[in-house]
């Protein structure tokens, strides 16, 4: 076939799709095959198998019902409602399809299994009644990193970028995320670096080369987790690159030397680290890694399924800034907290990836949001990306910048708060790293929330800390917080019933004003102001505006101002 023919069945094919309801779409529902997917399939040798992941219709899982069961037994639930409904269609297919087709691995986190098969083959599964989406296997890549390495050992002590989140200031009073697991999807990690010695968990899997023990032939993820936990905090060892000093990393190698994996390594890693939730109590997932397409919903459920087993996913959100738009899966999710980087003045990098994130149907589910406030925008806080300090493979360290260096710093900030009480949910860690950041009103596509200040989010977690460590003199952060919690006292956080309180600490007296406004930024109430002393205040909303009229149940946020302090923090009014 000539080029020009070739050319020719390329533009009748576009035209055809352009014109035609896609082919393999099932009672008006979206297509079961994309069109992309259809176009790629017309292009390749009919005799030729692809490889493929079968997406069954969804199991619908309500948020609080299962609450009652364990996360074993909640694992169990998934595990089989998910194997039950695709063993039918696998013996239909294998009886109607023989050699045609292979099947491959089975997975729960997504209800889902791969399958290779010819291109008329997969068109024909496509009509399937049970199946929801066929979609390529796919590739994950992890961000554009270049390493600068050292010319020589680096600098004794803590880098700037670890001083830049205030995780220094936690360790001083003996918050160093005591024994938290970290789930840790990217290249490996070499677990003999002398900055990691005394962090691995003991647990490792390894999608690309199935590997019995931890290596990393990249780089990649040595560096990543390096930032979360790497060196000792305030003991003997040289190099405090680590947030989280006494945390613990449990290995997940997604992708191999090239930074490159597939959807089902993918799915095998994750998958990996759901199942030992049962027996390891895993905090955190951490990613730096994106798929092909910005819209692509396959790891939405994972996201879910990770929340409901008191996980919280956080991931890169990708250095193709500085458009907007350019917030990466699985990042751009409501379900997933996602970092982006800033230099070392808080100012977002250049590179770092934007929201808003598509206006489509994972996007709109508002079961499972982390933010009530989701109005598509992402990054969701932000963290030093730009010459970040840590591990790489040989016992050697580099400066790194992007997006993924960013992100390990936000894991290691919720390690430090979840060591202090371990009772924090997901969503209490997400609210109170937004409200330590702090620095926007709203979140923005640009930074999110802000920059994180973990120090900042411990005291709103404790105010009790309030005054233990004076705040450093060449750090303009300022150690003023502010939380609200119910009435009882023992809410969750960020809510205030009608009768609640407004608790802030101020580390100096300070001449502030108090204000409640809406999400569109109008003041609603005026609260008392007038000077206040150093250390923790209570101060009382009735729910009522300034006008006297009840304010509707919703999303509020308080803003305390004074003399160098412009602080706001984010509250949920119930009635």
């Amino acid at each position: 076939m000539t080029f020009g023919s070739r050319l020719h069945k390329f533009l009748i094919i576009i035209f055809a799709l352009a014109i035609a309801v896609p082919a393999f779409a099932i009672n008006g529902d979206d297509p079961v095959i994309s069109q992309s997917f259809e176009l790629e399939l017309e292009l390749l040798n009919p005799e030729e198998k692809i490889d493929c992941i079968v997406v069954m219709k969804d199991i619908v899982r309500e948020k609080d019902g299962d609450e009652a069961l364990s996360i074993p037994e909640k694992i169990n639930l998934y595990r089989r409602l998910a194997l039950e409904s695709q063993e039918p269609l696998i013996r239909e297919l294998q009886s109607e399809l023989g050699s045609e087709i292979n099947i491959g691995e089975q997975f729960w986190i997504k209800n889902s299994f791969r399958l290779s098969g010819k291109p008329r083959t997969i068109k024909r599964i496509a009509r399937k009644k049970d199946i929801k989406k066929i979609s390529r296997n796919g590739g994950i890549r992890m961000f554009d990193s270049l390493p600068v390495e050292l010319s020589g050992p680096p600098p004794v002590g803590v880098p700037v970028n670890v001083t830049q989140v205030v995780s220094q200031r936690c360790w001083d009073v003996g918050v160093t995320g005591q024994d938290i697991i970290i789930g840790h999807t990217d290249t490996g990690v070499d677990y003999n670096h002398p900055a990691l010695s005394n962090s691995f968990s003991g647990y490792w899997f390894d999608a690309v080369n199935g590997g019995p023990r931890p290596y990393d032939d990249h780089g990649h993820g040595t560096h990543t987790i390096g930032t979360v936990l790497g060196g000792d905090g305030n003991g003997l060892f040289p190099y405090d690159i680590g947030v989280a000093p006494e945390a613990k990393w449990v290995g997940v190698k997604v992708m191999n030397q090239d930074g490159k994996g597939t959807y089902e390594q993918c799915l095998k890693g994750l998958q990996y680290l759901a199942e030992l939730k049962a027996e390891v109590d895993i905090k955190v997932v951490l990613g730096s890694w994106s798929v092909e397409n910005r819209k692509e919903d396959l790891f939405y459920d994972i996201s879910k399924i990770f929340l409901s087993l008191d996980i919280l996913p956080i991931f890169a959100v990708g250095n193709s800034g500085p458009s907007l738009g350019t917030a990466e899966v699985p990042a751009n999710y409501p379900t997933v907290l996602a970092v982006g980087a800033v230099d070392q003045n808080d100012q977002v990098a250049t590179f770092s990836s934007r929201g808003p994130a598509p206006d489509l149907e994972a996007w709109n589910l508002s079961d499972f949001w982390l933010d009530t406030t989701w109005q598509f925008t992402k990054p969701d806080m932000s963290a030093p990306g730009i010459a970040v300090l840590s591990s790489t493979p040989d016992g050697k360290y580099a400066l790194w910048n992007g997006s993924s260096m960013a992100a390990p710093h936000v894991a290691g900030a919720a390690a430090l708060l979840i060591s202090h009480d371990r009772s924090l949910t997901p969503y209490d860690v997400y609210d109170l790293l937004a409200t330590g950041a702090g620095s926007n009103f709203m979140p923005d596509n640009e930074v999110g929330w802000g920059v994180i200040n973990v120090w900042d989010s411990l005291v709103v977690l404790d105010p009790a800390f309030t005054g233990r460590v004076e705040p450093d003199s060449g750090n303009n952060k300022s150690a003023t917080v502010i939380q609200a919690r119910s009435a009882a006292g023992k809410g969750s956080l960020g809510s205030l019933g009608s009768s609640g309180s407004i608790r802030f600490a101020l580390p100096k007296a300070n001449e502030i004003t108090i204000g409640i406004y809406d999400l569109a930024g109008r003041l609603v109430k005026t609260l008392p102001g007038g000077t206040y002393t150093a250390g923790v205040h209570s101060i009382n909303w009735n729910g009522y505006d300034n006008s006297g009229r009840r304010s509707n149940a919703g999303v509020y946020f308080v803003r305390l101002s004074g003399v160098d302090m412009n602080l706001t923090g984010k509250l949920v009014l119930m009635h």
